[in-house]
């Protein structure tokens, strides 16, 4: 459903809940002004069958929220009328008129309200005219009795029209942020998001005196795979291996997409024989992943988390250069990033 559609339909709900309870007050001031027969025929019609046709009228446009805009005008210019035909009675008035207006700031703003108002203002002139400009302004007993339902209908269909609104709003915004936070083709956490996990453990591992182990895996001959599969098959290797990290690490482990056929893992806690085990456990379960007869293969770099490490940039780095070296020597291995030692091959 579209968000036109949604819009109109919040617009009919609003609209049939206002008019029906509008009718009652002003049903009763025309009842205590014997008003003739019809303004109550244009009273009913408007109250109880406008909020279907113009349900129709926006559902057949080519543009439903343009057309809605249209009907909102007609509304005001309605609302006017009745004010008008009512002879000016203050309390009907005074709230027809600012229901209208509450109306048109929930689902327009200052700005349509601003719109709508001139021809509000020029229909009840018109049909003040009509009426012989006869103003009744005391508002009796009954007729008050008569604006309470609106009084206390109306308001409660906006707020819960907005409340919707806005809950709407809130959900889009955590799915807009889910989207940031995870790599749509793996399922994976996003370079951004781990990046910021990243800087967070850093921080926290600094703090307390914890170790911690960064990983960075990169998929043998990718490019090999794509030229011969295509990159429907290459993506689905990418697809396989992401589902490969989730099942390899430990539950408090975030695995991610860094880039291209390039993963990173972020182990907190672990310790560098943690981490060899955990990245020898990716090597050897990546020999499952085919891809059009191609045995895959991944290639990892692990570096742990040294004091002399200025940021996290510096951390990816070194795993990094652990990961290169890997490929260098021949891919399908793990190298391990020491500051002092430079490389060494991790026993497991």
């Amino acid at each position: 459903m579209t968000d036109d559609i949604r819009f109109v339909r919040r617009v009919r709900r609003l609209r049939t809940w206002g008019l029906g309870v509008g009718f009652l007050c002003v049903g009763m001031v025309f009842h205590e002004n014997h008003t003739g027969p019809i303004p109550w025929l244009l009273a009913t019609l408007h109250a109880f069958i406008w909020p279907q046709v113009a349900y129709w009228l926006a559902m057949s446009h080519q543009n439903p929220k343009f057309a809605e805009y249209i009907n909102l005008g007609v509304d005001s210019a309605m609302g006017g009328v009745w004010v008008a035909l009512m002879q000016f009675n203050l309390l009907p008035s005074v709230l027809l008129i600012s229901m209208l207006a509450a109306d048109k700031l929930n689902v327009g703003g200052w700005r349509l309200l601003l719109r709508t108002l001139p021809g509000q203002v020029i229909a009840c002139v018109f049909a003040a005219a009509l009426n012989g400009f006869q103003i009744r302004t005391a508002s009796s007993p009954i007729e008050i009795l008569a604006c309470v339902p609106f009084l206390l209908i109306y308001p409660s269909a906006i707020s819960l029209s907005a409340h919707g609104l806005a809950r709407r709003v809130m959900q889009q915004n955590l799915m807009l942020r889910e989207i940031g936070r995870t790599d749509m083709l793996t399922g994976l956490a996003s370079r951004t998001h781990w990046s910021d996990l990243a800087y967070a453990e850093l921080k926290t591992a600094r703090s307390r005196g914890h170790s911690s182990v960064m990983l960075m895996l990169d998929i043998d001959h990718f490019k090999s795979i794509n030229d011969h599969g295509g990159h429907a098959a290459g993506d689905e290797v990418l697809r396989q291996f992401a589902n490969l990290l989730k099942q390899s690490v430990r539950g408090i482990d975030t695995a991610a997409r860094f880039a291209g056929d390039e993963f990173v893992v972020l182990l907190p806690g672990a310790n560098a024989e943690i981490a060899a085990h955990i990245a020898e456990r990716i090597r050897l379960r990546t020999a499952t992943i085919r891809s059009g007869g191609i045995e895959c293969s991944v290639s990892v770099g692990i570096a742990m988390l040294e004091g002399w490490m200025p940021s996290a940039e510096a951390w990816v780095d070194a795993a990094d250069q652990a990961l290169y070296l890997a490929k260098s020597r021949g891919r399908n291995r793990v190298m391990t990033y020491d500051h002092e030692y430079q490389f060494v091959e991790p026993v497991v």
